[in-house]
């Protein structure tokens, strides 16, 4: 009886929890999220969780998000020549610091910010995101939509 009444609330708590985790996906090629809306005009990086069967380098948009001013922001657009250079920025940005003797990454002091995997961060100032994911980084152009 007492697994019982233990039970019951486990499920109802599970239960209550499966709208927070859905997810609205528009369109095959098209990853939209309206968490935080935020400003055109924000410096620093924004991180949005996103599943890496959406993130598609052929050029096609595959990421959208309202702005606070009523425009929005899509994301899409390999960048291939510069890829390297937006991840060492994403990383210096977010308090690490480059290793030289085994060529990783080291964090500097406490104040850092944990870079994980299946993320885009965005950077709406420098007009550019980067995709981590388990096998590799990818940077994108990002366009503001007014």
């Amino acid at each position: 009886m007492k697994k019982l009444l233990l039970f019951i609330p486990i499920v109802l708590m599970l239960n209550s929890c499966g709208s927070l985790l859905s997810i609205t996906i528009e369109g095959p090629s098209l990853y939209r999220q309206d968490l935080n809306q935020v400003d055109a005009d924000a410096d620093g990086w924004i991180a949005r969780t996103i599943p890496p069967s959406q993130v598609t380098t052929s050029g096609d948009m595959f990421f959208e998000e309202k702005l606070s001013n009523s425009g929005s922001f899509s994301v899409g657009g390999l960048i291939d020549e510069d890829a390297t250079y937006w991840y060492n920025q994403l990383m210096q940005d977010s308090g690490w610091k480059k290793n030289k003797e085994d060529d990783g990454w080291s964090s500097i002091g406490n104040n850092y910010t944990r870079i994980k995997l299946g993320y885009l961060y965005i950077n709406l100032k420098k007009r550019v995101a980067v995709y981590i994911s388990e096998t590799g980084f990818y940077s994108f152009r990002v366009t503001i939509n007014e």
